[in-house]
């Protein structure tokens, strides 16, 4: 019989996790809480254009996840220019999803049963598999197992049923990140199409100049990402005021003033996770992912690679996911 695993999130880790069981004959349900995919890879609407929310490119990645990048239909090189905190002017070559970065997760999850606006409330194991339930109280399903991929402390109260699970999910600090959507309706003078800077602004990016992406309604569409200070200070600023704050230190960077069209601020509040200090200086996360073979459920995420120096979330994910669903297939294909 044909195994049933339920995955808890529709990030990347869970798409990617969900496309590598599928390929391997598992019939894969995929619970999102929100309506769309990507976690921190989405899309907004802005009108008629679609503008990337979250990552805006894959940078400084390992050979074995950039392979895995170029064998996807969806992922595109983008040469681009880019100013560096120094001034410099340098073009460097990233990869990007196209038309948008919802692409991605979306082709990752097209063979795949997608529940969206389902919030996951319950994950209970009992004698016959695992039991989901969402947040009234309704049994949803029993699978033979199940994956949370959410954020860290969206995962704690999921894994209440495994204790040393939720322990680790608590010891992750995430961080909040502001980004401003900025709408032209004249072209600005700037010539780089991503900006890096120090003070409230970290990385502004020419969201409009990526591959297949033509604003219908601007003639540019900037991303600016305030910095992990700034967006930490004002956390609970409200998203008014942010905007009004992060456009006017963006056109300070620019030194012009620029003719906008439209703001919209969006606030992340997992945008990164850190590893907490612990009583146990000896304990380190040293596994991609977490896995109670008596319970039937698996846990994985960028965020159970946060003490890992120098990867990049992106490949976070991957590799928690790749390396998880490698052993689900080992331990689930034949049992």
């Amino acid at each position: 019989m044909t195994k049933q695993i339920a995955i808890v999130g529709a990030g990347l880790s869970g798409c990617i996790l969900a496309n590598e069981l599928n390929k391997a004959g598992f019939q894969v349900t995929v619970y999102e809480k929100s309506r769309g995919t990507g976690g921190r890879l989405s899309s907004a609407r802005v009108g008629e254009d679609s503008v990337d929310i979250g990552l805006p490119y894959f940078e400084n990645i390992s050979e074995p996840f950039d392979t895995w990048l170029r064998d996807l239909p969806c992922i595109v090189p983008w040469p681009t220019c880019v100013q560096s905190i120094e001034q410099n002017i340098s073009t460097q070559n990233y990869w990007v999803a196209s038309p948008r970065f919802s692409a991605l997760t979306r082709t990752l999850l097209s063979n795949v049963t997608l529940m969206t606006r389902c919030r996951i409330s319950h994950v209970w194991p009992d004698n016959l598999g695992v039991i989901l339930r969402d947040e009234n109280g309704d049994c949803l399903d029993r699978f033979d197992a199940a994956v949370i991929t959410t954020p860290a402390p969206q995962a704690v109260p999921l894994l209440e049923s495994i204790p040393r699970f939720a322990h680790k999910a608590e010891a992750i600090q995430p961080s909040a990140n502001w980004i401003l959507i900025i709408g032209l309706s004249v072209h600005s003078e700037v010539t780089p199409d991503i900006l890096l800077s120090s003070g409230p602004i970290k990385r502004a990016v020419r969201d409009s100049a990526k591959p297949g992406r033509h604003s219908k309604e601007y003639k540019e569409v900037w991303v600016v990402e305030a910095s992990d200070e700034w967006s930490r200070s004002h956390i609970d600023t409200d998203a008014d005021s942010v905007s009004e704050h992060l456009l006017q230190a963006f056109e300070h960077m620019l030194d012009q003033k620029l003719t906008v069209a439209y703001t919209r601020s969006h606030r992340w509040l997992y945008a990164k996770h850190h590893t907490l200090q612990t009583s146990n200086p000896t304990e380190t996360q040293q596994v991609s992912y977490l896995w109670s073979e008596h319970d039937k459920i698996a846990v994985c995420g960028d965020w159970i690679l946060a003490g890992e120096a120098n990867l990049p979330p992106a490949e976070a994910a991957w590799q928690s996911a790749t390396q998880l669903a490698r052993l689900l297939i080992e331990e689930l294909k034949g049992s």
